[in-house]
């Protein structure tokens, strides 16, 4: 059974479909899969002022998006660029090893 949060983050994604016209881009996917997840933010001084994201596929590709998204917004740059695949699997909860391939492509 899913975790709370990677169902709430499933249900009600952050800020999906919502790419900052004037953001930084980037995009990764799966040929295997077929999953695609964009990220875009936009950066203010030295901190992600705004964070947004597209996803196809399957679930767990649009809750490691969202999760992504919300660890960025707020944060310095630099922690930003840290954000890997533990960080999104613990902000998402327990993901079995099939769901993990979905936090690599987020972050």
């Amino acid at each position: 059974m899913p975790d709370e949060r990677f169902a709430d983050h499933l249900a009600f994604p952050r800020h999906r479909d919502v790419l900052p016209d004037d953001g930084f881009e980037g995009v990764a996917g799966g040929a295997l899969c077929g999953d695609l997840v964009t990220i875009a933010l936009t950066v203010e001084g030295d901190h992600v002022a705004c964070a947004g994201f597209t996803a196809s596929g399957c679930g767990a590709a649009v809750a490691a998006g969202s999760a992504v998204v919300e660890l960025a917004e707020g944060r310095p740059v630099l922690e930003v660029a840290r954000i890997g695949t533990p960080e999104v699997a613990a902000a998402l909860g327990c993901l079995s090893t099939g769901m993990l391939h979905a936090s690599d492509l987020a972050s």
